[in-house]
């Protein structure tokens, strides 16, 4: 297999993994070393007469394809076409003569590279085109072989010993037999699910990195005030440690800004003042002076703000859970206070015809109607009954 390399489309930032950089390790050029002292037997050496009833050695073009497949990998090793060039074309009674040079260059992965000249010759054929087309192809091989031969007797450099060509043509050929496992009769060589296989495990360790970055990103945001907050009191600490450079080790501040409402009491030490402190009483005492170690005093106030960080969470964890349990009896008591049936409050929350503003604080020009009735109007009589009424006790 044959990979060509263009390095006028590959990008800067990529250079430095591509083809002729990636260096063999030491195993590998042992291997390789080892696999290209070793010598061609009967069954890859092919002959050709040349006249004269003599024949000549050559390794086909597959069969040195298939070494260096073999050896330096099918990604391991390069070859392209740098020249090519027809040398003539000549026509003579209908048929053409036509040859080809080409200059052919194999590299390998870690750069190291062979190139060489071959030639390629048509000759007798009536079709202009194929001529040059055989010896063209010809031309490639030829310096394909010739490049390949330079890197070792296997891939064909052995051939050029005539000592070594008498003792290997007098070797007889064994029957070459090819595995079933090799012989393809079925278009499907199970690479198409592989590559699907990669690609699913591509994208579901995209997508739990893209989930993992969000669920990141919310928790940032929802921890944005928190954050504030302790960066804010840190600052506050600091400044009111580097103002207490003046005071007496002991001096307490209360904190004003507090999340929790509860007021604190923030101890500043000024650590200057404890060692002279020290030393003072340590030398009234007439005992040796043992000075305060700066960092494990700085170790102390970091222990402190700890604290003081998890006493204001754990703070702010009871709030929440008091607002949490605050609300849950609030539901609690809507549920409990169920409504008695024929009871004012159930009519009020059944009834669905709306509340009417009073007349005199009617803002319409239209009067609008009672929904409710009267009880005034229960004992209202009609006209005529009073007038019957009276008519009777005149009477």
């Amino acid at each position: 297999m044959s990979m060509s390399s263009n390095s006028a489309n590959i990008r800067p930032s990529d250079q430095f993994v591509r083809f002729g950089r990636d260096q063999y390790s030491s195993e590998e050029q042992g291997a390789i070393q080892k696999a290209l002292q070793a010598r061609l037997g009967p069954n890859f050496i092919s002959k050709r007469p040349v006249g004269g009833g003599q024949h000549a050695a050559y390794l086909e073009g597959h069969r040195a394809v298939s070494l260096a497949n073999e050896i330096f990998g099918y990604n391991g090793w390069s070859h392209s076409v740098t020249q090519q060039t027809i040398d003539f074309v000549d026509h003579s009674q209908g048929k053409f003569f036509v040859g080809v040079s080409a200059i052919v260059k194999v590299q390998l992965k870690d750069g190291v590279y062979h190139e060489d000249i071959g030639y390629g010759v048509s000759e007798g054929m009536r079709s202009k085109a194929l001529s040059i087309e055989k010896a063209r192809k010809e031309a490639v091989t030829d310096a394909l072989k010739r490049a390949l031969k330079s890197f070792g007797n296997v891939l064909g450099n052995c051939l050029n010993d005539k000592e070594y060509l008498k003792v290997v043509g007098s070797m007889d050929k064994t029957p070459t037999s090819y595995p079933k496992e090799e012989i393809l009769n079925q278009p499907s060589t199970g690479l198409a699910e592989l590559r699907t296989r990669h690609l699913r495990k591509a994208e579901a360790a995209q997508l739990k990195k893209e989930s993992l970055l969000t669920a990141q990103r919310k928790k940032e945001e929802s921890l944005g005030p928190k954050a504030d907050a302790v960066t804010k009191e840190e600052q506050s600490g600091e400044d009111q440690s580097s103002s207490g450079n003046s005071t007496s080790a002991g001096t307490s501040v209360e904190s004003a800004a507090d999340v929790s409402g509860v007021k604190k009491k923030q101890y500043t030490v000024n650590i200057l003042t404890e060692v002279d402190t020290n030393v003072a009483q340590k030398q009234h005492n007439s005992v040796p002076a043992v000075p305060v170690d700066p960092q494990e005093f700085a170790k102390q106030e970091r222990l402190r703000k700890q604290r003081e960080k998890q006493a204001k969470f754990q703070l702010e964890i009871e709030k929440k859970k008091k607002g949490l349990s605050e609300s849950a009896q609030s539901a609690a008591f809507k549920e409990n206070n169920l409504l008695v049936e024929d009871g004012l409050d159930m009519w009020d929350a059944l009834s669905q015809i709306p509340e009417m503003e009073p007349e005199e604080f009617s803002t319409s020009p239209k009067r609008k109607r009672s929904c409710t009735v009267d009880s005034s109007s229960l004992n209202r009589k009609s006209p005529r009954v009073i007038q019957q009424q009276s008519r009777g006790f005149r009477r």
